[in-house]
């Protein structure tokens, strides 16, 4: 009897074993996917360009010029490069913010423009224009776009502002046990059917709106 439990339990620590490597490598494949670079030669160019203030200032005009000729998605990548070349090239962070709001304005899921917008309000305490702009993108999604990366964003950036006032605490460690929640109920999802995380491995978010794709890194 005790050596059948034996085998039984080695038996399922295996199968536990070989169940964790597929799930990191389903995880694997959709990270690897993800991180896959779609550098846009046009903004790199136009990153290039911008070697000095004076050439930067050029560059911004031109930005301008040539995003309202794409569509909001296109006009969203090229105000996030407008922004962060007034950020890093111009040092002036009020002009990126507003180049970046412009951005999220058109594609309400540009990542990258929040992420520079959230580091600039919070660093400058900026909290009552930062806690805004998270209210106006959570009110631009749908319910789909609940548990992923921009709403989570904007909920933990409306934690942060909240838990900066003593007033606010409780509204700040409201959000955190929501997000610990949702975050538990996802893992759960997961563990619970391999075979839709292995469908959906290519993205978490809708085709065509998710994100400012192609924006080059600058250095």
């Amino acid at each position: 009897m005790k050596e059948n439990l034996l085998v039984i339990a080695a038996s399922l620590s295996v199968l536990f074993f070989l169940f964790q490597l597929l799930r990191g490598y389903i995880l694997g494949r959709r990270g690897w996917k993800k991180q896959e670079p779609r550098v846009n030669p046009e903004l790199d160019s136009l990153i290039r360009k911008a070697d000095s203030p004076n050439s930067a200032r050029a560059v911004l005009r031109d930005i301008d010029g040539k995003a309202v000729q794409h569509d909001a998605r296109e006009r969203a990548s090229y105000y996030s490069v407008a922004g962060e070349i007034a950020l890093t090239r111009l040092k002036r962070p009020n002009v990126a913010i507003r180049y970046y709001l412009r951005a999220l304005r058109n594609n309400p899921r540009c990542e990258s423009a929040f992420d520079r917008l959230s580091e600039i309000m919070l660093s400058q305490k900026r909290f009552r224009r930062y806690k805004k702009a998270c209210w106006y993108l959570l009110s631009r999604m749908d319910e789909d776009d609940t548990g992923g990366a921009m709403w989570t964003k904007c909920w933990s950036g409306l934690a942060t502002v909240y838990a900066a006032s003593p007033a606010t605490t409780d509204r700040a460690d409201a959000i955190r046990k929501m997000l610990v929640g949702l975050g538990q109920n996802q893992m759960d999802d997961e563990l619970d059917d391999l075979d839709e995380l292995e469908n959906d491995a290519g993205s978490d978010c809708k085709k065509d709106e998710c994100g400012c794709d192609g924006i080059p890194k600058i250095g």
